[in-house]
């Protein structure tokens, strides 16, 4: 038939035995420590491997098969699944669970007691029922939870998970969940010394007080510890009835009570507490954290949300303390796996606890095994934000783009700097920079650090709000009839240059133009879109003389002439006299004349119209 490994076991050990018996002759041997790995999930197993612990004389080994479910479908006896525990036993879980079959009778998983010593590793207990300590009871000796569970467990009066008197507990990486009773729903602990270590109680209830832990007369040390989602009254997380409990960077946060604190409740004994969360709990609907007073330890920097009765001064020693009128808000994220053993409440970015812890005191690691500092300084809680990435920079501008990257109107640069899992701690440049003059190439610049790093951002910015110039130069002026004409168009911009223009350069004869006024136009566009435009006006005329002359060439009869003239010799001796009546008297007496000779044909029509019209520009 089958051998089971605790039989293999024994049998090695009883050869031992005798063979040790003989070569020293001792009348009465006794069994040996052992390790005792069981190969199959046989709950009987498991309890014979424990039965032979007991008996030994030394510390003991169970090595439990790897991912296996231990089903106890009875009772073993005194209300316990499994044999008492009195003597020192390790057992090495490898992710197995041991758990009471769901047809089963009540009773608990486990009981240690007297000299017991038991230390669990990687091991779940769940579904035990019993009147107290459904998961464990403890009654002296001791109990060590390193990466374990204990989850799912009910008593019908005290510590659905754990319960435990006279006693020493450490838990580690450990989850303490889902449990139910009157008094503690996750533990109930009486004049013990219990510590837990990166440890998360949550989603006990208890129908009357400590939903998640019920303690008097102990000490209760709490560090990187989150207590969330527990439910009961009177300190929904936790209810002191007496002893000293402590907590260093632990979160206490969504646990919810009826009536009493949601969130610690202390009756006598000392609360103190440094670099921790207490915030966002409710009692019947309302924030409620804390209820009596709670000492802040010269560590300081808790977070309270509400800390009217706490005791606590906001502002003092780096304590954040809210009101019931305006509680502080934490900023956490819901219990979840964010890496490590155990569920944890994540900072979010904008968490006023981020950067506001005590690094003096903080542990070296948060309940992940993130190492502290990420920041600038530690984080008040369990939970020290960290980010694996750098922020992202974007720059933004505003203003009116032109063409090919330039901008015409004055220029805004602002930044937007994002990181969904830490705040910006440090900047540099990253404030709004104005641009209110033209330049080829001015550099903006921003550099941002988060948690996650450092990074920078840098943008060349283009301003021409001036358009381009057209520029007419050369023998600008007035031009008699016989005088050439040589003007040069030219366009310039001094930014980002001229793109295209429709400058023309004149070069003519001024008779070609004909008397009187004549303006030449162009315009330009620039790089950037601007559009400039520049004008010059050429003026043909003729002096008094000039026009005499141009008279005396066109008529056929000198006396025409001579009279023509005479009225041009008065009109300039008006003008040069200040008299511009008499000017225009002889001027108008002029153009009378030469219509006349023009009737008469001593001028032709063509020679009367251009002196008529050269008449106008006299000057």
């Amino acid at each position: 038939m089958p051998v089971s490994s605790s039989i293999v076991v024994r049998v090695c050990l009883v050869v031992a035995l005798v063979l040790t018996s003989v070569t020293s002759l001792v009348a009465s041997p006794r069994v040996r420590a052992a390790t005792i790995e069981l190969i199959t999930n046989d709950p009987a197993d498991l309890i014979e491997a424990i039965e032979d612990a007991n008996e030994s004389d030394g510390p003991d080994t169970i090595v439990l098969l790897e991912g296996a479910t231990y089903t106890l479908a009875e009772a073993y006896g005194d209300g316990n699944g499994l044999p008492k525990v009195t003597s020192e036993i390790t057992i090495l879980g490898n992710g197995a669970t041991i758990t009471r079959a769901e047809a089963a009778s009540s009773f608990r998983i486990f009981r240690v007691e007297g000299a017991g010593n038991l230390w669990l590793e990687d091991v779940t207990i769940s579904n035990g029922q019993a009147e107290s300590g459904a998961g464990i009871s403890i009654e002296g000796g001791g109990l060590t939870l390193v990466r374990s569970t204990v989850d799912g467990n009910t008593a019908s009066s005290i510590g659905g998970g754990l319960h435990t008197r006279f006693a020493e507990i450490t838990m580690e990486d450990s989850t303490l969940s889902n449990n139910n009773a009157q008094h503690g729903g996750g533990t109930y602990i009486v004049e013990s010394t219990v510590t837990l270590t990166n440890s998360t109680v949550s989603r006990n209830s208890a129908s009357v007080q400590g939903g998640g832990i019920w303690v008097s007369h102990n000490t209760l040390t709490l560090t990187n510890t989150t207590v969330s989602g527990n439910s009961g009254n009177y300190g929904a997380a936790i209810h002191q009835f007496n002893g000293v409990t402590t907590l260093t960077n632990s979160t206490i946060s969504g646990n919810i009570a009826s009536f009493g604190s949601g969130g610690v409740f202390r009756s006598l004994g000392v609360m103190q507490l440094e670099n921790s969360i207490i915030a966002g709990n409710t009692s019947g609907g309302d924030p409620l954290d804390v209820v009596s007073t709670i000492v802040s330890l010269p560590g300081g920097h808790n977070l309270i949300g509400t800390g009217a009765m706490s005791g606590i001064v906001n502002g003092e020693n780096g304590n954040q303390v809210g009101s019931a009128d305006d509680p502080l808000d934490p900023r956490l994220g819901v219990l979840a796996d964010n890496g490590g053993a155990t569920q944890t409440m994540a900072l979010q970015p904008d968490s006023p606890a981020i950067n506001a812890g005590n690094d003096d005191v903080a542990p070296a690691r948060d309940q992940r095994g993130v190492d502290r500092p990420q920041g600038g300084r530690s984080d008040i809680g369990a939970y020290e934000l960290d980010d694996d990435s750098p922020p992202l920079i974007t720059p933004n501008v505003s203003g009116t783009l032109g063409t090919n990257g330039w901008y015409t109107s004055s220029v805004e640069v602002s930044w937007t700097i994002e990181d969904d899992q830490s705040p910006v701690i440090g900047s540099i440049g990253c404030e709004p920079t104005l641009i209110d003059s033209d330049t080829p190439d001015q550099t903006v610049s921003c550099e941002a650090t988060t948690i996650g790093g450092t990074s920078d951002e840098s943008i060349s910015v283009k301003v021409d709000m001036t358009p381009p110039d057209i520029i007419y130069s050369g023998n600008l002026g007035q031009y008699a009839p016989h005088e050439s004409i040589n003007i040069t168009c030219t366009a310039s911009d001094n930014i980002s240059g001229v793109a295209s223009d429709t400058c023309a350069d004149i070069h003519v004869t001024a008779a070609s133009l004909g008397p009187g006024k004549h303006m030449f136009s162009a315009t330009a566009t620039d790089l950037a879109g601007n559009v400039g435009g520049g004008s010059t006006t050429v003026i043909v005329g003729v002096t008094y003389e000039q026009l005499c002359t141009m008279t005396q060439q066109a008529t056929r009869q000198a006396s025409v002439a001579q009279s023509a003239c005479s009225m041009l010799a008065i009109a300039r001796q008006a003008t040069a006299s200040g008299n511009p009546v008499m000017a225009s008297i002889a001027m108008l007496n002029y153009e009378l004349q030469i219509r006349s000779a023009m009737s008469r044909r001593y001028i032709s029509p063509r020679d009367g119209a251009e002196l008529l019209a050269y008449a106008v520009t006299v000057s």
